[in-house]
């Protein structure tokens, strides 16, 4: 894209920064925090005059969507975990109304904002995602509350002419703590119906309630994300409309992206404990040191060639399986290299309660007991796929410094504020992880497993998905590597983003991606927004994100 600046240091993490470039050099994202800045400054303090008809708008449609909540839906899958939905059939009515609800990093009045400037570059985004794009996009400001937006889109269903909306936006403020905008079906002389198009309907509310700030005083936000969408074609329509309700949703998932400030929220955590690993001095008891040293032991097994080599998606990553003799239970060893310095990547990997590390099937995650700042007990609470209880693991996790290297164990342990429960398996997990310095910048990376599902799984089962628990460096290093801008990259990062193109994303599920959008293209757009480096050089040239997306679909297999 012309005009912007691959400089990183001009990005603003902080959503309060008023310190941005000027418009030719800002990148897209900053110039959206601009603008919903200046609206949120413009009309949180301005007095709001509603007229019968706005006012009758607002409530009916409001109380339409409360009506929802009578009956049970049924649950969606979404590109984003983070985000939960459903869909909601209503008697009399062909057409199925979809429920997102997610938390997002921003205040009430930004999130107003992003709702309110749909000529924003992030709502390009989010059409091009969920209908295939925008073909033409306008909007008529009738006053600071009032707006008429008018859409043509293409959603590239077979045999379908492109379809025109017209919608009537207002917004109110309900309290100080809740503002609700709503978009109807509209009518209007600036765009009447065109003859060569079909006129659809697509009712949506979206209510925004402001929750307490997180600890570090980043503000949160509940959107509910509520709509209906009427193609005007039919019951066959209906079907697909009603098929694929998860991509209506998809807009919330991206709301969500794209004001998620976990980056700064994680990085600011690993900070403090960096420092803290510096000016660490605390003694190491005998118990803990016997803990390092039978962690350690086990890297033994897998010294030389000993044990099976084990193909990971990513050739980046070597890993192995072995087995102790009397014992069933596999043992799995990787090596890898990640672009951080050691520090970094034993703070990464302390920080069990990060975001980052969050994962959909976590029921429960606590620190119970942190006897100094090298040993704490962690618990999780996971859940397991049908007809297997959930389990859970207690393990103390303690790191030692030898020299310019650091190791870091897990320890299955048990301890009286977490008793066995009812209908959950204790199972447990032991790791040892080296952490090698190889310069100030890279990092060696050798880690070593034996999971241990407990209850009735019998054991050969589950060592065969001995490949999902080996490939935790490769998510280290895929996460580093996120963060790299593109003014750092050099041609192992051009081997390592090489590498994540060809490895499949949940993105690409036929549950959760758009019907007119292909797997490849699916998986580069969620690499493009994931990638530091990839969104840089994405908004310089427009053309790279489908030109990769091809060049994947065309590889020879």
């Amino acid at each position: 894209m012309e005009g912007v600046n691959p400089d990183p240091a001009i990005r603003h993490d902080d959503q309060n920064s008023t310190d941005l470039t000027a418009d030719a050099h800002a990148y897209a994202d900053e110039l959206d925090h601009r603008d919903r800045k200046e609206w949120a400054l413009e009309n949180s303090t301005k007095p709001q005059d509603y007229s019968a008809s706005e006012k009758q708008q607002m409530d009916s449609t409001i109380a339409l969507v409360n009506q929802l909540h009578e009956d049970s839906g049924t649950t969606l899958k979404l590109v984003d975990w983070r985000v939960t939905g459903e869909m909601f059939k209503v008697k009399g009515s062909r057409i199925a109304w979809v429920q997102g609800k997610a938390v997002v990093d921003a205040d009430l009045w930004h999130c107003a904002a992003y709702q309110v400037l749909r000529m924003s570059r992030a709502y390009a985004k989010e059409q091009d995602w969920a209908g295939g794009g925008d073909k033409e996009l306008n909007v008529i400001e009738q006053n600071s509350h009032s707006f008429i937006y008018q859409m043509l889109i293409d959603h590239k269903i077979p045999g379908y002419a492109l379809r025109e909306y017209v919608w009537l936006c207002v917004w109110r403020q309900e309290s100080d703590e809740v503002i609700v905008v709503t978009f109807v079906p509209h009518t209007c002389d600036e765009f009447p119906v065109r003859s060569q198009f079909v006129r659809g309907s697509i009712t949506l509310v979206v209510r925004l309630e402001k929750l307490p700030p997180l600890e570090c005083g980043i503000p949160q936000t509940r959107v509910t994300y509520t709509q209906q969408m009427d193609v005007q074609g039919g019951r066959v329509a209906a079907k697909l409309v009603n098929k694929f309700a998860a991509a209506q949703l998809s807009p919330l998932c991206v709301m969500h992206a794209t004001l998620d400030q976990s980056e700064k929220i994680d990085g600011e955590k690993r900070l403090e404990f960096e420092e803290m690993v510096r000016a660490h001095n605390q003694p190491y008891t005998e118990e803990e040191l016997e803990v390092i040293k039978e962690g350690q032991d086990q890297h033994e097994m897998f010294k030389g060639e000993k044990g099976k080599v084990v193909k990971l998606p990513s050739s980046l990553a070597t890993a192995k399986v072995a087995r102790k003799e009397g014992d069933n239970h596999a043992f799995g060893w990787a090596t890898t290299t990640v672009r951080a310095s050691t520090v970094q990547v034993l703070a990464f990997v302390w920080d069990v309660m990060s975001r980052d590390t969050a994962r959909e099937d976590n029921l429960e995650r606590a620190i119970d007991e942190r006897p100094s700042n090298h040993n704490f007990v962690g618990y999780a609470k996971k859940r397991s796929l049908r007809p297997l209880d959930n389990r859970d693991f207690v393990s103390r996790f303690i790191w030692k410094a030898e020299g310019t290297d650091f190791v870091l164990i897990q320890s299955p342990t048990s301890i009286v504020a977490r008793p066995l429960l009812k209908d959950v398996v204790r199972a447990e997990y032991l790791s040892a992880m080296k952490i090698i310095k190889i310069n100030d910048g890279e990092t060696r990376l050798e880690y070593v497993c034996r999971p241990d599902a407990g209850g009735s799984v019998p054991t050969f089962i589950f060592n065969r998905y001995m490949t999902r628990f080996v490939s935790y460096p490769t998510e280290i290093q895929e996460y580093f590597q996120n963060l790299r801008p593109l003014s750092r990259w050099d041609a192992k990062d051009g081997r390592a983003v090489g590498e994540a193109l060809l490895i499949k994303v949940d993105a690409e599920s036929k549950k959760v991606r758009p019907t007119h959008m292909a797997r490849e293209e699916a998986r580069m757009r969620a690499l493009f927004a994931q990638y530091r480096g990839l969104k840089e050089a994405g908004e310089r040239y427009e053309w790279l994100e489908k030109m990769l997306a091809r060049v994947v679909m065309d590889r020879i297999r």
